[in-house]
């Protein structure tokens, strides 16, 4: 089970991962960084394509990246916003473009992870459960 502080922490730890790795390892590529390409509206590139392209395409296909930074943003989300967000598709592995990867087990362990046992749970549990396609 993670309390509020342990949930805290690891969004303490894992919040530069999920944000910032990908300015790390393509530096320019951040939204609004300042280009050093000799054509300011190109900025910089890599094998002839805009950082800022790619770092896009990174984000929206790297199914782990978007799951660890859904992760960082569920650890302190109230469960009925967790079921929500499930049953809206939005935290599905391969429903929509921008879906964050999960799986029903995964939402399952997070929910009993987070919440203590009780009929509000059972029910989100349940919810769960029964959204899944």
């Amino acid at each position: 089970d993670l309390g509020v502080e342990d949930c805290k922490e690891l969004q303490l730890l894992l919040g530069p991962l999920a944000t910032d790795c990908l300015t790390a390892l393509l530096p320019g590529t951040a939204p609004g960084a300042p280009h050093s390409a000799p054509d300011p509206a190109e900025g910089p590139q890599l094998s002839g394509l805009p950082l800022h392209l790619l770092h896009a395409c990174v984000l929206g296909r790297c199914t782990p990246l978007r799951k660890l930074r859904t992760l960082t943003q569920l650890l302190d989300a109230p469960m009925r916003d967790i079921v929500a967000l499930w049953e809206q598709r939005e935290l599905q592995v391969g429903c929509l473009r921008e879906a964050a990867g999960f799986d029903p087990d995964d939402v399952q362990h997070l929910l009993c992870a987070l919440f203590e046992a009780s009929e509000y749970r059972r029910d989100a549990l349940a919810r769960v459960a029964a959204s899944s396609w």
